[in-house]
């Protein structure tokens, strides 16, 4: 991905196959790698520049194909939310931007996919870049923008008493993996009830004082608040 033409997104991920019919019998509960990539522009320019990523190793299951756009963005929706697939769901997602991706820290990974608490959770390597990269730090709210990539732990169960092992297993794979982070946070992955200030300065780095003077301007009373919250000035 790092020498890919801007026209490529793409997430890679650890998971365990659902155990859904929408999947072969034969793989379903299999712990596998799986990634997914998307070419924005024509699709013969995008089977030509995505045939590197396609011929990684031997795929169990190939979904590679021509479609729109959300067709993929809401692709994965059913595994995430309650409804036929889980009647009952908990979740807890964790993230940090990574400044590299060195080969140790593929062999971490690799090693901590191993222990995944649940068939729900998955280990998500997200790659950025692009042009997001280029806009000034200081241009909109989203603060943080070089990073090459983030880390992210998306950890789902079933069963409610498994709530602890899955957070403190998230917990642990954030700490051990903070040597290789860049900073910042991305705050759709916080982890659920932690919007402490100091979390959300930490995502929002030098612009946090900018929104919480607009705060102050626009909403003194704090009207806006039940999200990742900025207080006002």
């Amino acid at each position: 991905m790092e020498a890919a033409p801007e026209d490529i997104s793409s997430l890679a991920f650890f998971w365990t196959v659902p155990r859904h019919e929408a999947f072969p019998r034969e793989i379903r509960g299999r712990q596998v790698f799986l990634y997914a990539a998307l070419h924005a522009g024509a699709v013969a320019e995008g089977e030509a520049a995505t045939a590197a990523l396609r011929s990684i190793g031997a795929p169990i299951l190939g979904m590679s194909g021509p479609g729109p756009y959300c067709a993929l963005q809401s692709g994965f929706d059913p595994f995430f939310t309650r409804g036929p697939v889980h009647a009952e769901l908990h979740a807890y997602w964790k993230s940090l931007y990574l400044a590299q991706l060195a080969d140790a820290h593929i062999d971490r990974m690799v090693e901590t996919a191993r222990s995944l608490p649940t068939e729900q959770c998955l280990i998500a390597l997200w790659h950025l870049g692009g042009a997001m990269a280029r806009v000034p730090e200081d241009a909109t709210a989203f603060g943080k923008r070089n990073a090459p990539y983030m880390l992210s732990f998306d950890s789902c169960w079933t069963d409610r008493a498994l709530s602890d092992v899955v957070i403190d297993w998230t917990r642990a794979q954030v700490a051990a993996a903070q040597p290789c982070a860049a900073g910042g946070l991305y705050l759709d992955f916080p982890g659920v009830g932690e919007a402490s200030e100091a979390l959300i300065r930490e995502a929002y780095g030098p612009n946090y004082d900018r929104h919480s003077e607009i705060k102050r301007r626009h909403d003194p009373g704090n009207l806006f608040r039940i999200n990742q919250n900025i207080a006002p000035a």
